[in-house]
């Protein structure tokens, strides 16, 4: 039984009135005739007025209680978390061909406001990626004819043909991702990079833009991994990028035999953000010196051999051509199976939701204990935050930060931060030092900003504060929440003290995935000793959280994690686990299923409303979060889908007045679809595994008492595959 609760405000004026009317003939009979506006049924009206008042004063001692309850567990309200992302730059001016700084915490001008991360140096250059794609099955045909005397001239493989391809176009990324090691066919990302307008000497212009002057050029370098992470690429085969796997090259100035360009291997990178290409960030390169790099003949008119081989991809466009002015080549060591980017682009820098005020004077100290000085902002940032207070001789002092004042030492210089509400509290003299009197107090360093506000779409981002510079946002950025309000604060207090923020039991996992800060998740499972690589139950210490993000609207396809929520959710879980777990946060598997019924609609119904209402409604039903699933709060994690089950789901539709039956279709190993054959119970069922969900691709629903249709249609997928080659043969096909 739930525990039940009691509304004291259960009466409005208007009733307490009526019941002192009804009270009259007995406590005073002689007044017969209580009217309204009587000075006596007036006096009634204003007793019933303040009775309503104080009931509703009395209603809100057990909300006070909670919130004194809040205040006694020191658990503040978490302040809002900003959005962060890439943003790529270059000079406004193609005439500037001077090296731009960029300082920290630089100004992005926007809807919201966004600060760069990092100091950087802008080249007055661009950078193009290329890659040596493998041709489709299309593009093969229309060169096959020519392959063979390609080879002889070449002397190469005539299946290593590669067409020039250029990625990321516009400098946009790609969410869905493309696989640098399998699409192409030398495992290799090409940059080209560009000058603004065509230099008159090409050589002389990469002395000026790329000389050392006097330290190394530093080249910024975003990188965006693949967003959209599914389960299947978490098997025992699938192999994620190595740190030191790839490498970063430059052509030289030598040559071997062949006349093939000699690489130069660049150094460790001086700074790298993206965690060996699993995160969004930077990675900082420290290029060779102008004089040291090369830039191999593009022109096939020049050297019939361009582009052949491990030379760079031959560039048919002039425009480009002209101002291609040298290349970077990321590589791996050794043959990779895999290396999905949504997006990577030069002179790159990250950006945060958050805005930076410096010496910022916020009180005065009055010399008592338990002094409170609020801040200019909420949300406040605090690990960039560093508060000063005035010394006797006139000098500002650093306080620290810390998390309790109750263990501080007497004389500690410390100071607690109410991140949300931007308020500062010092010592009381026994637990922390008292600020001295008259000393004013100012905030050396304050940031603070996020809210949902600044998770902006691609594109939206396109100036900076900075004279020279203009800027583009390749991909969207993320991240962003609203800061915590009162009612999400009474919610999360159970749950915080049922688990202390720790992740021991199945439901502790749970409720510290929900509460991951710039993430909404519409359901979270945990799956105890489960290893996703190898498809493992029974694996002790391990515990698998799969996550499922908060769709718009319920449509195919079924919603995906991408791997920048994956990332968040991880690193809170994991700074919250046992020691000795092994932790997974894997997306979910989803098994495609298609469906195919026939129903008799009611006399008056509009078939056509009827049939989408079908459809509607086995969407719902399978759905993967609300209202989906039996219970409503999603389809069951490895539950088996069965016809007869959709058949009473298709009977509750309005309008339905028989249902002639259900098929149900797999996706089949060459692409289709396969019937599902009945059982020896005469239900068809589409078994799962204990980590999958099933997503429906295809409804087809008709009005034929004969039954369902017992065949989908649906397109053929094409493309070509290749193994790898030893000297790759530019091709340009011809296609209409």
């Amino acid at each position: 039984m739930p525990i039940p609760f009691y509304d004291l405000h259960d009466r409005t004026a208007e009733e307490l009135a009526a019941e002192l009317v009804r009270l009259i003939p007995a406590h005073t009979p002689e007044w017969r005739n209580p009217r309204p506006g009587d000075p006596g049924r007036t006096l009634i009206d204003l007793f019933a007025w303040m009775g309503d008042k104080l009931l509703y004063r009395v209603n809100l001692l057990p909300e006070r209680q909670r919130l004194l309850f809040l205040r006694l567990l020191d658990l503040g309200l978490k302040p809002a978390v900003p959005a962060r992302g890439l943003l790529q730059l270059a000079h406004a001016s193609p005439r500037d061909h001077v090296r731009a700084p960029l300082a920290d915490r630089t100004l992005v001008n926007g809807p919201v406001v966004f600060e760069t991360l990092g100091e950087a140096t802008i080249l007055p250059l661009t950078g193009a990626v290329y890659l040596k794609r493998k041709p489709s099955a299309v593009e093969a045909a229309s060169v096959a004819a020519i392959l063979p005397s390609l080879g002889s001239v070449y002397g190469g493989d005539p299946s290593t043909a590669y067409v020039t391809t250029p990625a990321f176009a516009d400098g946009q990324g790609d969410p869905a991702g493309l696989d640098i090691a399998q699409a192409t066919v030398d495992q290799s990302l090409w940059i080209a990079l560009l000058a603004a307008e065509p230099p008159d000497d090409k050589a002389d212009f990469r002395q000026a833009v790329l000389a050392r002057n006097p330290g190394p050029i530093v080249l910024n370098v975003g990188l965006a991994p693949k967003q959209r992470v599914e389960i299947s690429e978490m098997s025992a085969t699938a192999v994620r990028p190595r740190p030191g796997q790839w490498i970063w090259q430059v052509p030289s100035k030598r040559v071997r035999a062949g006349g093939e360009p000699v690489y130069a291997t660049l150094g460790p990178p001086v700074a790298d953000t993206t965690a060996g290409f699993t995160r969004t960030g930077i990675v900082r390169l420290v290029l060779p010196d102008a004089g040291e790099i090369g830039l191999p003949e593009n022109d096939p008119d020049v050297d019939v051999l361009a582009g052949v081989g491990e030379r760079p991809p031959r560039i048919d466009d002039p425009d480009v051509a002209a101002r291609l002015i040298g290349w970077l080549r990321l590589r791996p060591k050794q043959r990779a199976q895999t290396l999905a980017l949504s997006w990577i682009g030069l002179n790159a820098v990250a950006i945060e939701q958050l805005q930076t005020w410096r010496n910022l004077v916020v009180g005065q100290a009055n010399g008592a204990g338990d002094l409170q000085l609020p801040l200019p902002a909420s949300s406040v940032d605090a690990a960039s935050l560093v508060v000063e207070v005035q010394r006797d001789d006139g000098r500002f002092e650093a306080w620290q930060q810390v998390d309790e004042l109750a263990s501080a030492p007497r004389l500690a210089k410390v100071y607690k931060l109410d991140a949300e509400a931007g308020v500062l509290t010092f010592g009381d003299g026994v637990r922390g030092a008292v600020p001295p009197p008259g000393a004013r107090v100012r905030a050396a360093v304050l940031r603070a900003g996020g809210g949902t506000a600044g998770n902006l779409a691609p594109g939206t981002l396109d100036a900076i504060g900075h004279p020279r510079l203009k800027a583009s946002q390749p991909l969207a950025t993320t991240g962003g929440e609203a800061a915590e309000t009162l009612d999400q604060a009474e919610k999360r207090l159970p749950a915080r003290l049922r688990h202390g923020d720790r992740a021991v039991t199945e439901r502790d996992f749970r409720d510290l995935a929900f509460e991951t800060p710039g993430v909404d998740l519409a359901r979270v499972e945990v799956l105890p000793r489960f290893r996703p690589f190898q498809r493992l139950s029974g694996a002790p210490g391990t515990v698998s959280v799969l996550v499922v993000n908060r769709p718009q609207r319920i449509d195919p396809p079924n919603p995906r994690p991408d791997r920048t929520l994956l990332t968040a959710v991880y690193d809170h879980l994991d700074a919250r686990r046992v020691m000795g777990t092994e932790l997974f946060v894997i997306a979910p598997d989803y098994r495609p299923l298609s469906v195919s019924a026939s129903v008799q609609v009611r006399p008056g119904h509009g078939p056509d409303r009827v049939l989408a209402d079908v459809e509607a409604g086995l969407r719902a039903y399978l759905a993967p979060v609300a209202p989906g699933g039996r219970e409503g709060g999603g389809w069951p994690l490895g539950a088996e889908v069965g016809d007869l089950e959709l058949e009473v789901v298709i009977a509750r539709v309005t309008g339905v007045a028989a249902v002639y039956g259900v098929n149900l279709f797999e996706r089949s190993p060459t692409g289709g679809w396969s019937l599902i054959a009945k059982g020896a119970r005469g239900q068809a069922t589409l078994p799962l595994e204990p980590w999958m969900l099933p997503e429906l691709a295809d409804v087809v629903l008709g009005e034929d008492p004969s039954g369902p249709a017992d065949v989908v249609d649906v397109g053929g997928m094409g493309g070509a595959e290749g193994d790898g080659v030893l000297r790759p043969i530019p091709v340009v096909p011809e296609l209409c």
